[in-house]
């Protein structure tokens, strides 16, 4: 059927990541939109993120161009 362990672990570094930058332990009976609310933070920082690496790599493509053409003309 499948490792059922995947969720479960999952949710316990998040509650431990939770902790370490609150201070406060979380319990999905009480802290349930405080967990939802650090996931959208979460999924927030994530999805600003891959736009900003794309184009950080497209600005290293003149860059790396220009490195491997000198490798070529070296040999």
């Amino acid at each position: 059927m499948g490792n059922r362990s995947g969720p479960v672990f999952t949710h316990g570094i998040d509650t431990i990541r939770a902790h370490q930058s609150t201070g406060q332990w979380l319990s999905l009976e009480t802290d349930a939109a405080q967990l939802v609310g650090i996931a959208l933070a979460f999924i927030t920082g994530v999805r600003f993120m891959v736009p900003v690496r794309m184009g950080a790599a497209l600005a290293l493509v003149p860059t790396i161009q220009r490195w491997m053409e000198s490798k070529q003309q070296s040999r």
